[in-house]
């Protein structure tokens, strides 16, 4: 048997939740009792978050992550401390961070 842990970092209202084969954006209602999936291609990860950095050269990193919250940008912007650049700086810290 294998164990796999899967991440999920939250953004204020923007939650990207890890599964085996990728990692879906979702966005959740301000009492986070319902949410919706982005769909926007542009914004989906075939790998789960922490496969990131075996899959993108850091070149490529800080685009990437901007391409993937592009669409939840005004969500971020109203629900999480910082906005838009604060979890772009974040997410790019986590993926970045060797110990995590």
């Amino acid at each position: 048997m294998i164990q796999k842990d899967m991440p999920t970092l939250i953004f204020g209202r923007v939650v990207l939740q890890s599964h085996l084969t990728g990692t879906d954006l979702l966005i959740f209602a301000e009492d986070f009792n319902s949410y919706y999936f982005r769909t926007d291609p542009a914004a989906e990860l075939a790998v789960p978050l922490q496969d990131l950095p075996k899959q993108f050269p850091e070149g490529h990193l800080e685009a990437m992550i901007k391409q993937i919250f592009k669409t939840a940008r005004h969500e971020l912007d109203a629900s999480y401390d910082g906005g838009y650049e604060q979890a772009c700086a974040d997410l790019k810290a986590w993926i970045s961070n060797p110990d995590r």
